[in-house]
């Protein structure tokens, strides 16, 4: 806050406010969110410009004379010493800001006071120059609001368009300071905290069109799209922000993911290089999105034997692998941490392929129960992405998947009463595995998988028409 040095009230200029640390004392701190509390909101009053780095630019004070009624802040993003402070004014001595008192926060909400400087300068004001007087810590409530986000700017020869927010609310994990990057369909939010700015148009353009190429071949294999709860500008946001103990978040059945930074970095990265691939994190969480628990998890889904609070691996298993095996529709590469798509695929193929190998292992001791018998490091989810991948190899690949996802919701009556009745939900597997197959898997699942199918299941699959099952 300040005290403007005129009666008349004329407004006064900050060109730019530089804090410095003792860490690196010939640099201003930068990349932080800018606040601001104005008495009058002005159009084209923008806070951020006293603090781009640009002397040509500069914000504009309310026109009040004596006692200035605006605030500005700086919110570094994480805890920071501060011994020196800079401001560059624009004006006279008639109307430049000739004192000011200096306050700090750790939560934005209170504040206590640093210092004071009066008599100062018309045109810059240096702390470590000009005199200053402490002040005596007393907290003050100052409510401040956010600078306002910077213009769209547009790139219609990429199709797509970025702006900068700084007072981004998040969908998953993000914000408050973004960089918003958008297609027609999704918005790409990198957190400034991640210190992530990329500057090559091309190679975003490059990634969002991948990943709504990847939501199109979700919504024809599914047959519906994704619950649009909370939108940026109408886009499903894939937001990009440092997560504790994850790699990646997202629903099922509602559109939208988040993942740390360094799965786009390595595609920004590859994409400038000419190299087009897609991170298994995005498959990954934006399967959650297509996973509609009123239809997916209620015909399928049941208990282990740890009991009830041990579901959910069916789902996991698709999770798993089920954009690796349509990835090639994409014409891009798939990278699972190194891995290739054929290795990912192998990986998990191999987990059934010992399964059924060994006459000892059986659906109780093995795919109902929560480790594999064999790697106790592995969760019976890695066995469902496997008997996924020999399906889909054997059974006609994305028109396999298309028809497994679409005919579940006419299942909704066969459902299990609770999620101990395992034998219907494993039972409804075979019944939707056969019809999108188009043919008749009991063999398959009864002597090679050693599953318990019910009578009623075997009656529903033999007295149907497995290609034009309605």
């Amino acid at each position: 806050g300040g005290t403007e040095n005129n009666s008349t009230g004329w407004e006064a200029y900050f060109r730019e406010i530089e804090f410095y640390s003792p860490e690196k004392p010939e640099e201003r701190l930068t990349g932080g969110t800018v606040w601001a509390k104005l008495a009058q909101n002005v159009k084209g009053r923008n806070p951020s410009n006293a603090f781009d780095g640009n002397l040509s630019t500069s914000f504009q004070t309310t026109s009040h004379p004596g006692e200035l009624r605006d605030w500005i802040a700086y919110d570094h993003g994480s805890p920071v010493i501060v011994n020196r402070v800079r401001i560059h004014q624009y004006g006279q001595e008639c109307n430049h800001i000739s004192a000011f008192h200096f306050e700090y926060s750790d939560d934005g909400l209170f504040w206590m006071g640093i210092f004071e400087a009066k008599n100062v300068p018309v045109n810059i004001f240096d702390s470590n120059i000009h005199p200053t007087t402490p002040l005596n810590n007393s907290p003050s409530n100052v409510e401040l609001i956010q600078a306002p986000p910077s213009p769209l700017i547009d790139y219609p020869e990429f199709g797509i368009s970025t702006r900068e927010i700084h007072d981004y609310c998040a969908n998953i994990a993000c914000g408050p300071s973004v960089t918003a990057w958008f297609g027609k369909r999704i918005a790409i939010v990198i957190c400034h905290k991640c210190g992530f700015k990329p500057t090559n148009v091309g190679a975003m353009s490059h990634i969002i069109s991948g990943l709504e190429n990847m939501l199109l071949h979700f919504d024809e294999m599914v047959g519906r799209i994704p619950k649009l709860v909370n939108p940026l500008e109408g886009r499903i946001r894939y937001e990009i922000a440092f997560l504790p103990n994850a790699a990646g978040l997202a629903s099922h059945g509602v559109a939208g993911v988040a993942t740390g930074p360094s799965f786009l970095i390595s595609m920004y990265n590859a994409a400038i290089n000419g190299i087009s691939y897609i991170d298994h994190v995005y498959f990954y969480e934006s399967t959650r999105n297509y996973i509609f628990p009123e239809h997916f998890t209620e015909v399928l889904d049941f208990h282990l034997a740890q009991g009830p609070a041990c579901w959910g691996w069916v789902n996991q298993g698709f999770i798993n692998v089920v954009g690796c095996l349509f990835s090639p529709l994409l014409h891009t590469d798939f990278s699972y941490h190194g891995m290739s798509r054929s290795e990912f695929m192998d990986f998990m193929e191999k987990n059934l392929t010992k399964y059924i190998s060994e006459p000892d292992y059986t659906f109780e001791n093995t795919w109902f129960q929560e480790r594999l018998p064999w790697n106790k490091n592995e969760s019976v989810d890695n066995l469902y992405s496997g008997l996924l991948v020999w399906l889909y190899k054997t059974y006609g690949e994305f028109e396999f998947l298309k028809r497994f996802f679409r005919v579940l919701p006419k299942m909704l009556h066969l459902k299990p009463k609770t999620k101990s009745d395992y034998l219907t939900a494993i039972s409804n597997f075979y019944i939707a595995s056969s019809y999108a197959a188009k043919t008749d898997l009991i063999r398959f699942f009864e002597l090679t998988l050693r599953w318990k199918i019910t009578e009623s299941a075997k009656k529903i699959v033999s007295e149907k028409n497995l290609v034009d099952w309605e």
